[in-house]
């Protein structure tokens, strides 16, 4: 298993969706417009990130969804 403190091996456009979720789980995220962040992670567990402020990293977490609401 990837150590998730280790710098990620490959980057990804992230596209939030209420349905889709990422074929393989992300690591961390890059909050490129503040605002709220909703993610689920690998155990279905729902996360509201309140007022993340723009240029902040989510991590570490194993995330496999964000929201679009």
């Amino acid at each position: 298993m990837i150590n998730p403190t280790w710098p990620s091996p490959e980057l990804e456009a992230i596209v939030p969706s209420d349905t889709v979720e990422y074929s393989k789980p992300l690591r961390q995220i890059y909050v490129g417009i503040g605002g709220d962040v909703t993610v689920v992670d690998q155990k279905d567990n729902v996360i509201l990130f309140s007022d993340v402020p723009y240029g902040f990293y989510i991590t570490p977490i194993y995330i496999k969804q964000v929201k679009a609401t």
